[in-house]
């Protein structure tokens, strides 16, 4: 319990970054949130990251990097968030379709590679998610574009431009649903395991 502004934590971050005109309370808030985020950054073979927090370890997780990116991130820590970025598209590109076995689905004609291994064992092993429990991976798109419209050079450009096309053409087409003009989806895909799992009476 905190009953005064001394109670709190006094945190320096390196990130010089202050609110004006702010209050001892949320200058001291701002600077503990700050704290938090630097806390949170991860360096790994696979580059420097921001993680999602201490007790998920080292796991690269596209989805919260991309929205912390949007939120602030971009603005506050915008070469970290770039390093982030491409962490995690050097992941996904690593792994490819290497799944949990029972998350291949059949009717998707794409190179897959089963592993009989637990969720958990797999984000242990690979540091990530499966494909099939993270389809909305194209977030980082977004993310890219809010970045780089405030920092970002030619050759940042280039970059998404290639990894885009590429991310299109290898990991989001061969999901694309020509029956209803849409991508099959994070849940759609547990359904379609589901269904899977039902005709094969397991």
């Amino acid at each position: 319990m905190y009953n005064s502004l001394n109670d709190l934590p006094d945190p320096q971050p390196k990130l010089d970054v202050r609110l004006k005109n702010a209050t001892p309370l949320m200058e001291r808030l701002w600077r503990i949130a700050l704290s938090d985020v630097e806390s949170n950054i991860v360096e790994t073979d696979d580059g420097k990251y921001f993680g999602a927090g201490k007790s998920f370890g080292v796991v690269v997780f596209t989805r919260d990097i991309s929205y912390s990116g949007v939120l602030g991130l971009n603005k506050l820590y915008p070469e970290i968030m770039k390093q982030s970025l491409r962490a995690t598209r050097d992941v996904r590109l690593r792994l490819g379709f290497t799944v949990q076995k029972e998350y291949v689905l059949e009717n998707i004609d794409v190179l897959w590679q089963p592993e009989d291994i637990s969720e958990v064992g797999f984000a242990q092993k690979y540091h990530t998610n499966s494909y099939c429990r993270r389809t909305d991976d194209v977030v980082w798109l977004w993310c890219a574009y809010d970045l780089f419209s405030k920092t970002g050079t030619k050759e940042d450009w280039q970059w998404v431009y290639k990894m885009g096309n590429k991310f299109f053409e290898e990991f989001y087409d061969p999901f694309f649903d020509s029956t209803d003009d849409l991508f099959y989806g994070q849940r759609s895909q547990k359904s379609l395991v589901m269904k899977k799992k039902l005709k094969s009476g397991k």
